[in-house]
């Protein structure tokens, strides 16, 4: 099922207490998903799970697949990038 954009997700998203913003909400994933856009904002999510155990209409918000677009696309942060060749590299995330 799409999101039907309640906003019941927010008090409960780590996300949205942490910066109080709209944007780093489920809501506004499960908006780009709608309209078939991926956006950086889907980095913008601890992948905790929350969404859903809380979304009443088990709503499918896949940020997951969201960020697979966006690697595919070339848009994936640095940090991301720098992870990846020190895994390459190291072995490790971390560089250790």
């Amino acid at each position: 099922m799409k999101c039907v954009e309640c906003g019941l997700c927010k008090g409960k998203c780590p996300m949205v207490r942490a910066v109080l913003k709209e944007t780093a909400s489920p809501r506004m994933k499960g908006k780009l998903h709608n309209m078939e856009r991926a956006d950086k904002l889907a980095y913008f999510c601890a992948l905790c799970g929350m969404h859903d155990k809380e979304c009443p209409y088990n709503a499918d918000v896949p940020v997951i697949k969201m960020r697979e677009k966006l690697v595919k696309n070339g848009v994936e942060l640095s940090k991301t990038k720098e992870m990846v060749e020190n895994i390459k590299n190291h072995g490790s995330a971390f560089k250790e």
